[in-house]
């Protein structure tokens, strides 16, 4: 039992060692410790031309970089803080880090993303739907945020529906007819753009707008909308 625990210690006592004089885990402390001058002496010391070594690193800068956008859309991580992560390795000017370049590129879509759900929910609240619908199409899919989104743009399209309801039984009562079709036309426009914004961002729901068209027609002819069945 001695002898087994004796081994089972050297063999740690190996593995530590080895761990600290790998290359990669020596460079990237020195990354951490923002010592890039040290981290590129080192990359061009004992990591390039060692292909195993360069791939190793590779492969530890991927996932590094992975684990700072998965924190930042988790909410983990402030955007400052992820940029600023992302830039303590990129100093490393001995390096071409296509994945942390990419990462950087990500983190900013994520951040338009999330800035178009925080507009998108406000206004959807305000009641200000196709301005909504324009802002909730821009929120990425991959952003974690995105699962809500489906039921915000269904809602927000039901607003629209009602507020055209609205306008139709109102110039109804009123018989104000230029009115009420210059409000029904205006309100075709703003969710006309909404949907080309939708579907720029490949997020264009189906939802259908032609109700206005027929409630616009109505208010042409002057007579009273019967809801059609679909």
């Amino acid at each position: 039992m001695k002898k087994i625990s004796a081994l089972l210690v050297i063999a740690l006592m190996v593995s530590f060692l080895s761990a600290c004089g790998n290359p990669t885990n020596k460079m990237v402390k020195y990354i951490e410790k923002g010592d890039y001058a040290e981290a590129s002496k080192l990359y061009e010391s004992e990591i390039r031309g060692n292909l195993n070594a360069e791939e190793e690193t590779r492969k530890r800068i991927m996932e590094e970089t992975e684990k700072i956008y998965n924190e930042y859309n988790s909410g983990k991580l402030d955007y400052s803080e992820a940029i600023r992560l992302l830039d303590t390795m990129d100093k490393v000017n001995a390096l071409d880090w296509h994945s942390v370049y990419e990462t950087k590129r990500m983190v900013d879509f994520l951040y338009a993303s999330k800035a178009a759900y925080s507009d998108g929910e406000k206004l959807l609240e305000e009641k200000n739907y196709a301005e909504a619908i324009g802002k909730l199409s821009q929120v990425y899919k991959d952003d974690s945020l995105f699962e809500k989104v489906p039921e915000m743009l269904r809602s927000a399209y039901e607003g629209s529906r009602n507020r055209a309801q609205e306008i139709l039984q109102q110039t109804q009562e009123s018989g104000d007819w230029d009115d009420g079709i210059e409000k029904l036309t205006s309100l075709k426009l703003e969710l006309d753009r909404a949907e080309e914004i939708a579907r720029a961002y490949e997020n264009d729901r189906g939802f259908s707008n032609s109700y206005l068209i027929e409630y616009t027609q109505t208010l042409n002819d002057g007579g009273v909308y019967e809801e059609k069945k679909y």
